[in-house]
């Protein structure tokens, strides 16, 4: 499968390598991470806690308009 005429030009190289060795390649390959801006990481931080409140709000509106018999409500508040 490896073999298409896509990637002929590509050696297929096998090699057996332990955990240790296979964890230290694959971070080797990996590209570094960029320093963050401490304003952009905050707007993120801001973000991420916007969406969690307006979830938590979505499902305690969405779990209070449930009928007794377990029928759902409506899927969004009104």
């Amino acid at each position: 499968m490896w073999r298409t005429a896509g990637n002929r030009a590509v050696p297929l190289l096998i090699r057996a390598l332990s955990f240790p060795q296979a964890a230290a390649l694959f971070r080797s390959r990996l590209q570094p991470w960029p320093e963050s801006d401490p304003a952009t990481l905050s707007e993120v931080k801001l973000t991420c806690s916007f969406v969690a409140e307006v979830t938590a709000t979505f499902k305690a509106v969405r779990h209070s308009s449930r009928d007794p018999a377990g029928q759902q409500g409506c899927p969004y508040p009104q």
